[in-house]
């Protein structure tokens, strides 16, 4: 089952799968490894197939994207939003968005990623972690963006580090538009 990476990075084979209960596992040829915030039955059903029958032979293709942010980016960004009152009114009913913000970087890196729940359907696995800020070409200089799911919402959230600015836009996306838990 091939990986495929959307930058520069050789693309590699998933070697085995895992089904660790509230997550499944994968390890990579590379020695790396990444997590999807779903138990391995709950995937096998979404996708139709069996993962751990035989993964030389699954017809599936994930595409995993690049952890952009960096530990000083993340260090500044969660401390604009832990002090935006638009943004703490906004989440003030999630614990999990709170949880999120107070973590360090490294226990941000290992939570689970989400998947897209659109990809699976058609031989993919579309996946996104659940904070990983980063620059989008249409963004000022200093301006990191990122996702949040919240009561039925997608909601964007950029950060300005330079000026300290959030600006929340609210979409209309799913509420289902990414699977898992983190």
């Amino acid at each position: 089952m091939p990986i495929i990476f959307p930058w520069n990075k050789k693309e590699c084979i998933v070697n085995t799968i895992e089904d660790r209960k509230q997550y499944t596992l994968f390890t990579l040829s590379d020695k790396s490894s990444f997590k999807i915030g779903i138990p391995l039955q709950q995937l096998n059903k979404l996708i139709r197939q069996d993962l751990c029958a035989n993964v030389e032979c699954i017809n599936l293709k994930i595409f995993l994207p690049r952890f952009e942010m960096t530990s000083d980016q993340w260090l500044e960004i969660s401390q604009i939003l832990a002090r935006n009152s638009e943004i703490q009114d906004a989440f003030s009913k999630s614990s999990k968005f709170q949880e999120l913000i107070k973590l360090d970087y490294n226990s941000l890196r290992q939570l689970p990623i989400l998947l897209y729940s659109g990809g699976y359907k058609v031989g993919f696995l579309y996946l996104s972690y659940p904070v990983n800020f980063h620059k989008k070409r249409n963004l000022a200089k200093n301006c990191y963006m990122n996702f949040f799911w919240h009561k039925g919402h997608c909601i964007r959230v950029v950060v300005d580090l330079q000026n300290n600015i959030i600006t929340k836009l609210q979409s209309a996306f799913d509420v289902n538009h990414y699977i898992g838990e983190y």
